[in-house]
């Protein structure tokens, strides 16, 4: 059908062409947002890492989550341990940070730097039944937008890693509390967050 006819323009031929690319184009704009909206799912496998803990794949491009890192021990030989019966952990932290803790039923542990701005925090409380530690995690930031950057096994415990903003915290669950250590605005968080381990679990109250 050709696009003019004795000198004259082929309407027809016209509309036929415009009918067919907004078919296309259509198509096309479906695809697309179809892609992009589609929540992405990935396989779901397990990397162990260095420390022996385990990261899974995550969205949009599937890769594994990063490991926690690697502490050196000559790098907190010096440390101090911070142990506590009563909650069932222990910790180590530099030397010249202090600990604080107030609350009860809901009780929090700040490590704080003796240059009076390094701190890092943990905070925890029971749970009765089965721990959902993505909704623990929604409840503390108050249902705000969070990213679960990195799901991961700690020492046998499932955990998983949320930032908000610069804000990182680690959610942990044992034996019904739920721990959550704020990693503050220190390089050593990370440091001491990798010694955090839980003692007998008869002396969690």
């Amino acid at each position: 059908m050709p696009f003019l006819t004795q000198g004259q323009t082929n309407w027809k031929f016209v509309a036929v062409v415009a009918v067919l690319a907004v078919i296309v184009g259509g198509g096309i704009y479906y695809f697309l947002a179809k892609e992009t909206t589609e929540p992405v799912g990935c396989t779901m496998e397990a990397m162990r890492c260095p420390d022996g803990s385990y990261v899974g794949r995550i969205p949009p491009d599937c890769e594994f989550a990063e490991c926690p890192p690697v502490i050196m021990p000559d790098e907190i030989t010096d440390w101090q341990t911070y142990r506590n019966e009563e909650y069932g952990f222990e910790v180590k932290i530099p030397t010249h940070w202090e600990v604080t803790q107030y609350g009860n039923k809901i009780w929090t542990f700040e490590f704080e730097g003796s240059d009076g701005y390094s701190y890092c925090s943990l905070q925890g409380y029971p749970r009765v039944g089965e721990i959902d530690l993505t909704k623990e995690a929604e409840n503390y930031f108050h249902n705000r937008t969070i990213e679960i950057t990195q799901p991961f096994e700690f020492n046998g415990y499932q955990g998983i890693k949320v930032k908000k903003g610069d804000s990182e915290s680690v959610f942990i669950a044992s034996n019904g509390l739920v721990y959550n250590f704020l990693l503050g605005n220190s390089n050593s968080c990370d440091k001491i967050f990798s010694t955090f381990r839980f003692i007998e679990e008869e002396g969690i109250t």
